[in-house]
């Protein structure tokens, strides 16, 4: 979790193959899109992603600028216009068509899920206290706070 960000940030899955060694995770690219070369475990840097042939090719940047996947809409190779915006990572919110998705980080679903608990940064949200984040943007994190 403490890497995740490195990888959602590219629109990529972080990856830890053995949790029980530090400095092994890697990025990898969220499908349908393919790794090019594969990003091998340690190089602790986003992985270089490629669309599948068709609209993504073309207009894959609009998402991927946004942290988001590209999906081609009928999975064909024609540039038809058809391709569809995901959100990624811990990131939530529905697709959307030709365009980028609205999506959302909740740091407060995603990493302090009761604030009773251990949470990012070493803090801890006192049994009468919830956890708020002010800014749910993928782009802003490590905002929320116990109040």
């Amino acid at each position: 979790a403490t890497h995740s960000g490195t990888c959602a940030g590219a629109a990529q899955e972080c990856v830890d193959p053995d949790t029980a060694s530090l400095g092994n995770w890697q990025c990898v690219c969220v499908a349908p899109q393919t790794s090019q070369p594969v990003n091998t475990p340690g190089e602790q840097r986003p992985a270089t992603c490629v669309d599948p042939p068709g609209d993504c090719t073309v207009h894959g940047h609009v998402c991927h600028d946004k942290g988001q996947k590209c999906i081609p809409g009928d999975g064909n190779a024609a540039f038809d216009g058809d391709y569809t915006c995901e959100c990624t990572g811990p990131a939530t919110g529905s697709p959307a068509m030709n365009g980028a998705a609205a999506c959302e980080l909740d740091e407060c679903a995603v990493t302090c899920a009761s604030c009773m608990t251990t949470a990012a940064g070493g803090r801890l949200c006192p049994a009468d206290q919830t956890c708020e984040d002010p800014d749910t943007h993928p782009d802003k994190t490590h905002d929320w706070v116990c109040t």
